[in-house]
C-alpha cells in the first residue's frame, strides 16, 4: 500500500487528544512539509517520497485515510468531478466524537457537541 508506517510524532502540540487535536497536530508536521505534484494515478508513493518530493489530492488523501486508520478511525475517500477530464479527492476521518474533512494540507472538523 501506500504509506510505509504512518506514524507521526507530534510535539507541542497541546494535549487535546479528541480527533480535532489529533489530526491538527499531523497537520502541524505536515504543513511544512507539504508540496502539491502532479502525478499518474497508478503511482502510489510512500511517506517519505510524499514528503519530500509531494503528490496530488489522491495521494494526499490516501495518506490522510492510512493516518486516520493507524488512530483508529473511520475513513472515507471522497471523489467529486470537476469536470468531463478531472476530479479531485479528499478524505473524511470519523469517530464518535467528531468528524474531520482533509484536503490535502487543509482541515476542517466538527465535534459533536462541541
Amino acid at each position: 500500500m501506500m504509506i510505509e508506517n504512518p506514524r507521526i510524532k507530534c510535539k507541542k502540540c497541546g494535549t487535546s487528544q479528541r480527533i480535532d487535536g489529533i489530526l491538527e497536530c499531523v497537520m502541524i508536521y505536515i504543513q511544512p512539509r507539504f508540496r502539491y505534484l502532479i502525478r499518474d494515478d497508478a503511482e502510489d508513493v510512500g511517506m517519505t517520497t510524499l514528503l519530500i518530493e509531494g503528490g496530488d489530492c489522491r495521494n494526499w488523501a490516501q495518506f490522510w485515510s492510512y493516518v486516520g486508520k493507524y488512530y483508529g478511525y473511520n475513513s472515507q475517500e471522497i471523489t467529486i468531478d470537476v469536470d468531463k477530464y478531472t476530479s479531485h479527492r479528499f478524505t473524511i476521518l470519523s469517530n464518535d466524537e467528531g468528524y474531520c474533512k482533509l484536503d490535502q494540507n487543509k482541515i476542517d472538523c466538527f465535534v459533536y457537541g462541541g
